[in-house]
């Protein structure tokens, strides 16, 4: 297993190498002009680099009860040891570098190399070589025309990821397993310009999804996907654009006690051709969309094939509220592959306000999603989400930074009895299927601009989770003052 998580790593490299807060792309596109990068500071041949060194030290005090939590850093865990004060310390050095390759490709790609030294022990002294968010990637497109009226796009993109997820599926950087895979997609679109107001295009493509490591837990997502889609779209009263779609998906696991399914998909849309909604009023748009989509999972030595139908729609209202201020309403109804199950069907509402001038930002969310399964012994389940993000300068050395995320998870017909299958084996629900649970992360903090390459920052934060199954409870409290030197050579 380490073997073959090492090869695809190499690979990966190789294809789409690595940048810390970047993204990293190794790219053919034939419309594409290659052209040397702003950031570069450093030539060696065909090599465009910058070096960034970075070093800090911080005071750190964190307490915790139940499970307690560890952290998520550059897309690695953390682990905690033992609570307590400790002076973490950090150096690293970031490289981002790009290379021309022919006068259609090329390569933009960066790795973190770090150093990380608890004196005191609260965590393991380490050396990562790390990209933001464990996610490399590589994308090639060509294009080809067949007549004037008649073009395509033939591409691939490749992705190494890292997610921290819950059994469902769902986004966990607390109590979340790794899941690691390599994604890659692989197709072409074919374009065919009907009039000046019209066209109609169509899809083919592959995907496969290999899981890196833990297959014993996700063994059962390795999967080949293949996709089909014809959108016929038309240009009516000036910019607003309505069309119809129609797809179908095979899904085919490598895991044969699951079953192989297929879906297909028919809607017809409204917006408008910048990519927004019906201009309704000078500040006001909406976009909508109405169809249906029916799914079918093959038999196997266990179960019985299935089918599962639902009408589909969504609807997104958009309002400029003033040059600063804008705030978005949405709801959508649709089927979709289950994590661990055929088919899931979900109902999703969600508000969001967004405020941005000259350096303050201010973020207000809420959603609200309701999941069904087609397997009736898969617990459904609601989840809320809502929070705020404010980044504010109070002077124009010193920043408030502010947070708070607040997640329920409902779970409809919760139980924790086991269950057990026709060959005998016992099986006990997973403690996140069992009891209603929330997570809560507040934090506060301040960043204070020293000099042009020395920055302090401060901040206290407060992450727990609340069940009556004493299992899933845990809280974590942190605060952390931290001096950070950087310098670009």
């Amino acid at each position: 297993m380490q073997r073959r998580r090492a090869w695809i790593l190499v690979a990966a490299w190789l294809f789409g190498a690595m940048v810390p807060l970047y993204g990293q792309n190794l790219t053919y596109d034939t419309g594409k002009q290659v052209v040397p990068p702003d950031y570069a500071t450093i030539r060696i041949g065909r090599l465009y680099s910058t070096i960034t060194f970075h070093s800090a030290v911080s005071y750190r005090y964190t307490t915790s009860s139940g499970a307690g939590t560890d952290y998520i850093i550059d897309g690695q865990r953390g682990t905690i040891i033992e609570d307590g004060s400790d002076i973490p310390m950090v150096l690293a050095f970031d490289f981002r570098n790009y290379m021309p390759i022919s006068a259609h490709s090329d390569m933009d790609f960066s790795v973190r190399v770090a150093y990380r030294y608890y004196p005191l022990g609260t965590q393991e002294d380490e050396w990562t070589v790390s990209v933001p968010d464990e996610r490399i990637s590589a994308n090639f497109s060509t294009t080809y025309r067949i007549t004037p009226r008649l073009n395509g796009v033939i591409f691939d993109r490749i992705q190494y990821v890292t997610d921290f997820v819950d059994f469902r599926g769902n986004e966990d950087d607390a109590a979340g397993r790794p899941y690691e895979r390599v994604d890659n997609v692989v197709g072409t679109t074919l374009t065919w310009l009907l009039s000046e107001v019209s066209n109609l295009a169509g899809t083919l493509s592959r995907r496969d999804v290999i899981v890196t490591d833990n297959e014993e837990e996700f063994g059962d997502q390795e999967r080949v996907e293949y996709v089909e889609g014809l959108t016929y779209t038309r240009t009516i009263f000036g910019r607003i654009t309505a069309g119809a779609r129609v797809g179908a998906t095979q899904r085919e696991y490598s895991d044969k006690t699951r079953p192989d399914t297929s879906q297909q998909d028919y809607d017809v849309f409204i917006g408008n051709s910048e990519g927004g909604g019906i201009p309704l009023t000078e500040a006001t748009t909406l976009t909508l969309s109405l169809g249906t989509s029916a799914g079918q999972s093959d038999a196997t030595d266990t179960e019985e094939s299935s089918q599962s139908t639902t009408v589909t729609g969504s609807a997104t209202l958009r309002t400029q509220l003033t040059k600063h201020l804008s705030h978005e309403i949405r709801y959508a109804h649709g089927l979709r592959s289950g994590f661990d199950t055929d088919f899931e069907e979900s109902d999703s509402w969600g508000y969001a306000v967004n405020y941005t001038k000259e350096g303050a930002y201010v973020r207000v969310y809420s959603t609200y999603e309701t999941v069904d399964s087609s397997d009736s012994d898969t617990v459904p389940y609601d989840q809320w989400v809502t929070g705020i993000a404010m980044n504010y300068p109070l002077l124009s050395y010193l920043t408030l930074e502010t947070s708070y995320d607040y997640r329920v998870i409902y779970n409809g017909n919760a139980s924790s009895d086991a269950v057990v299958a026709e060959d005998g084996t016992v099986t006990t629900p997973p403690a996140e299927s069992q009891e209603d649970y929330f997570t809560r992360t507040a934090r506060i903090g301040t960043a204070l601009a020293i000099y042009k390459d020395v920055i302090f920052r401060t901040y206290v934060q407060r992450y727990e989770r609340l069940s009556d199954l004493n299992e899933l409870e845990f809280t974590r409290d942190t605060f952390e003052a931290t001096l950070a030197y950087s310098h670009q050579f």
